[in-house]
């Protein structure tokens, strides 16, 4: 067994370095044992793509401890029960291959693969990777993506998209804050991330908003259940000169379970159950959804940290505005940038009694900070602008970026 377990390994890629003590610890042996006295078969498919994980991640642990026959056995029902899932299907043909000593080593393909085809089951392998990387290396209790600078109670959820881990991450507010109530692997562009120009086939990085839900009944086959589109390119996508549109989060085509790691235009794709679970979820205008090159996860009280100070450069552009000082307003924009003429920012209101006194601001009302960093460092802010005493306003988006020596605003806006 164990030297079939080893051809394996082999051919798997990922199995050699996760068969040791990472597939052995006191939890997976639990789910194991759970699996052992509660055969898959005996229980009907859960909705949704995690259970079907969930299974895969079993007949890994199963492999990891050498119990060979089982882990078939596992295989065999998973891919009657998950018939579109190209990922169940490889593996179960590897363990049918080490059944019958036909494992070529160190993960050779058979010379009768042409190169499509093996450039498809390379893409698999990486798929299995990326999965059981997501397993072991999960985001640490109680912490955040640093990019969550703030995010007011309004905001109900917010998305995170790890680039280097093809996983996309689902929180959810509480009592207590966000917390991360579900993670989907995903595909990206097939030239990776950064995207720049339209058709280089990259996966843009930064911050976006959903802007629509769309039914998968109104799309071709190739967006699957659904679609959330964003608002790419953002604001400093424009000032950066990158074009290119119709980013989406969207689901597959109804052949396949789910894509390859690197296998779209740029869209980040879920499988159909993903999909649909995430537009059943997130608010179909102005979710919050970070994509990254790696997420950073960090306490939240230490989010401020993380950001190069962002946080002490907001209140000092809110205190010179408030102030009404005009020139040490003007120092935190751009050159390309300046204070808005149609906003409250720096009216003054007359007074019969003297001369004219500054019209000061509230606080801001549902404050929302959200970061990411390509070759620099940037920050985008929403909130509500509103004048002291005053019961309505405006809702004001700022676009910052650090210049290596000082955060400035480079976009700002009303929105809504």
């Amino acid at each position: 067994m164990r030297s079939a377990f080893g051809r394996i390994a082999g051919l798997l890629l990922m199995l050699a370095a996760w068969a040791g003590p990472a597939l052995q610890q006191a939890a997976e042996a639990r789910e194991a044992r759970r699996t052992e006295a509660k055969p898959a078969d005996a229980r009907p498919p859960q909705p949704g793509s995690a259970q079907a994980e969930a299974r895969l991640h079993a007949i890994h642990t199963l492999i990891g401890h050498g119990r060979m026959a089982e882990a078939r056995a596992q295989a065999e029902r998973l891919v009657r029960d998950f018939p579109q899932f190209q990922l169940g299907h490889m593996l179960l043909g590897d363990l049918l291959s080490a059944q019958a000593g036909r494992f070529g080593a160190g993960g050779v393909l058979p010379a009768r693969l042409n190169a499509t085809q093996g450039e498809a089951l390379l893409q698999l392998r990486d798929e299995a990777r990326q999965r059981l990387l997501a397993v072991q290396d999960r985001p640490p209790a109680g912490r955040l993506p640093s990019a969550f600078l703030a995010l007011p109670a309004t905001v109900r959820h917010a998305v995170a998209v790890d680039a280097s881990r093809h996983r996309l991450y689902v929180f959810e507010r509480s009592a207590r804050g966000l917390r991360l109530v579900a993670d989907h692997y995903v595909s990206l562009g097939k030239s990776g991330v950064d995207k720049r120009v339209e058709g280089d086939q990259r996966t843009p990085v930064g911050v976006y908003f959903t802007t629509s839900r769309l039914d998968g009944k109104q799309l071709a086959d190739l967006y699957g259940s659904g679609a959330l589109t964003l608002n790419y390119p953002n604001e400093i996508d424009r000032l950066k000169g990158r074009t290119g549109s119709g980013i989406w989060l969207h689901g597959t085509p109804a052949a396949n379970y789910a894509r390859a790691p690197l296998s779209t235009d740029g869209c980040i794709v879920l499988s159909n159950p993903d999909m649909q679970r995430l537009m059943q979820t997130v608010a179909a205008q102005g979710t919050p959804v970070v994509v990254a090159h790696k997420l950073d996860w960090v306490v939240p009280e230490a989010s401020e940290r993380s950001n190069r100070g962002f946080g002490e450069a907001l209140r000092a552009w809110w205190q010179a505005r408030d102030l009404g000082d005009a020139n040490r307003l003007a120092a935190f924009y751009a050159a390309s940038a300046s204070p808005l003429a149609e906003a409250p920012t720096l009216r003054r209101v007359s007074s019969r009694a003297g001369p004219a006194s500054v019209q000061r601001f509230q606080s801001p009302k549902d404050l929302s900070i959200l970061t990411w960093r390509d070759q620099l460092d940037h920050a985008v802010v929403t909130f509500g602008d509103v004048g002291r005493g005053a019961r309505t306003g405006v809702v004001r988006r700022q676009y910052w970026t650090h210049d290596g020596q000082r955060w400035r605003i480079v976009h700002e806006s009303l929105i809504g």
